[in-house]
């Protein structure tokens, strides 16, 4: 109670010495109160009672200002735990950083130590077993191996003909190159039979892998052709240079299933492929049998298949010839087979698969890119839809004439209109006005064309028509006269063969090209001994250099040597033989 009246009495007290000041600062003139206003205003402050609930706000603000004070306390205790765990992270950081420093130190201080010591202990690559020679039959694995001693371990490439040797360049399992502990091999395998789908090539991923570990290394040619003859290189970098070693891989024709049957032509190749044909080259083989080279038969298989079929009845004379009568999106491969009097060769290596295609389709067909990597395709054919007729084809032309067949070719119609296109071709005899159809039994879809029953001697004109199906256009304008069976001439033998000493088991031999007619596609050598007419066969791929060193002669043994030019007509004469030569080193060997 005595605490009410004095909160009472100062109050009071307030509202006394509040109200003149209030009015003295509220008005410009002095206002003052009488006694009895004084009193009315104390009893008027006495009579007031406070809130029933006063206290209660009062402790309920005196705790709520205790528990504020205790979470501010818990907070600062929070952030100094925090302060401490990131000091103690930032220690074992530095600790860790320190010590992984100090490790890479220590590292790089034995590696420079570790070549400093090889540096000195280091001595130069040196071949301790060479590379020998070696004469395989076609379709066997052929190894090559030798020794390289060197500190520190050298690094090694091979090489095919001066060309490095990259397996993962060649067909899958081709090759497969090993070093292991200084002994370094090359294996040469048999092709792996290649297979397709859709015209599309698929290839075992298990024989594609490449391996390469430290001092290991594999390359495998399984079944070696005589495509795969020729020169390999082992070369090991050094300080002063490269060491390497040298040799020269024979592949031998297998056994005829005929004895005196010529061996196996090489390199079968496809050119201008078109939709429905295309132009088979090849290389003659070294190998006659004993008796000339009469022709060679064409066969013919779907890609991944077996099924061969043959692509003409009567062997063709050159070593090129069209082929006809293909399915356009079709993937197909070629082999040859070389004919005498005595019998048939073995088939060449299949050549590689080649898709019929329409070679000027890119011609006609404007890419248009848009929106992110998006594309348009935009064909001519569309924008020639109001051509119905087709018209005439230009430019009729043989591209090849040889004994066996006249090669003809022909621009298309331009525009040439939205249809397929098809032709039919015509000759006539130089001076006659009769034009007879030639392609009565075969369809031509593209502009080329060949004639295989042409008679020899005789001059002829040729003429296209364009068809659809709409209809067939005027003839073309005829092409010049043609000479049919004009017979391809064999290049002359090359002269001036010469040969020289090397080491006591080869001998080096030089000569002249041939000074007339066409660049040889190579040249075949061939040896005997002294005393014998039994001419052997040196390389059955030909070497398109005028120098070759014949390797694997026996020692003290006299030889006589010759070289023939090879070219699309066959083999030419022999070159007048060279002197008999002893096989031994040369001076300073």
């Amino acid at each position: 109670m005595t605490g009410l009246l004095s909160f009472e009495f100062v109050n009071l007290w307030n509202l006394v010495w509040v109200l003149p000041h209030v009015s003295a600062s509220g008005s410009e003139e002095e206002e003052t109160f009488s006694l009895s206003e004084l009193s009315i205003a104390a009893a008027l402050a006495l009579t007031s009672e406070l809130p029933k609930d006063h206290k209660i706000r009062r402790e309920a603000d005196i705790l709520e200002l205790e528990q504020r004070g205790q979470k501010r306390i818990g907070f600062g205790n929070d952030m100094e735990r925090f302060e401490e765990e990131v000091i103690r992270t930032c220690r074992l950081l530095r600790v860790r950083a320190d010590r992984k420093g100090l490790r890479r130190k220590a590292m790089e201080k034995a590696r420079v130590e570790k070549e400093y010591i090889e540096l000195r202990s280091g001595r130069p690559p040196m071949f301790w077993i060479p590379l020998r020679a070696h004469a395989v039959w076609e379709r066997m694995d052929v190894k090559l191996a030798c020794t390289v001693l060197g500190s520190p371990s050298p690094q090694v490439t091979w090489y095919k003909n001066g060309v490095p040797i990259d397996p993962r360049l060649a067909p899958a399992g081709k090759y497969k190159i090993k070093n292991k502990f200084g002994m370094l091999t090359l294996h040469i395998s048999r092709m792996i039979p290649l297979k397709y789908f859709g015209g599309e090539l698929l290839q075992d991923s298990e024989r594609q892998e490449l391996k390469c570990r430290e001092r290991e290394a594999s390359l495998t040619v399984p079944c070696a052709h005589k495509e795969d003859e020729g020169f390999y290189t082992v070369r090991v970098p050094s300080l002063d240079g490269h060491k390497e070693q040298t040799t020269y891989v024979f592949v031998r024709d297998a056994a005829a299933e005929t004895p005196g049957a010529p061996g196996s032509p090489l390199s079968v190749k496809c050119h201008d492929v078109n939709k429905d044909c295309l132009i088979l080259s090849w290389v003659a083989p070294s190998d006659d049998g004993g008796s000339p080279v009469l022709g060679y038969l064409i066969e013919r298989c779907v890609a991944g298949s077996e099924d061969w079929v043959p692509c003409n009845a009567q062997p063709v004379k050159t070593c090129r010839c069209p082929v006809l009568g293909l399915a356009e999106g079709h993937t197909y491969q070629f082999r040859v087979k070389a004919v005498n009097k005595v019998g048939i060769s073995h088939p060449s290596k299949a050549s590689e698969p080649v898709t019929t295609r329409d070679p000027s389709r890119d011609k006609r067909v404007t890419v248009i890119p848009y929106d992110e990597g998006r594309t348009i395709e935009i064909s001519k054919d569309e924008l020639e839809g109001h051509i119905k007729i087709p018209l005439p084809p230009t430019n009729v032309h043989a591209t090849e004439v040889r004994e066996d067949y006249v090669a003809l070719a022909w621009d298309e119609p331009d525009p040439r209109g939205r249809e397929p296109l098809s032709y039919y071709v015509e000759k006539s005899v130089a001076g006659s006005d009769c034009w007879q159809m030639v392609n009565v039994d075969v369809a031509v879809n593209s502009p080329r064309f060949a004639l295989f029953d042409l008679v020899g001697g005789r001059s002829y004109r040729f003429r296209v028509r364009s068809v659809n199906k709409y209809g067939i256009s005027e003839p073309s304008l005829p092409s010049p006269p043609v000479t049919a069976g004009t017979k391809l001439a064999p290049l002359p033998p090359p002269s001036q063969v010469l040969a020289f000493r090397d080491t006591k088991t080869s001998v080096v031999l030089q000569w002249d090209k041939p000074k007339d007619g066409l660049e040889p596609l190579g040249y075949y050598i061939y040896c005997r001994e002294s005393g014998t007419e039994d001419w052997q066969t040196v390389n059955n791929k030909p070497v398109t250099c005028n120098e070759f060193t014949v390797p694997g002669l026996q020692p003290g043994k006299e030889y006589v040597f010759c070289v023939k030019s090879v070219s699309e007509a066959g083999l030419s004469e022999s070159s007048p033989p060279t002197d008999p030569i002893v096989v031994r080193p040369a001076i300073g060997e």
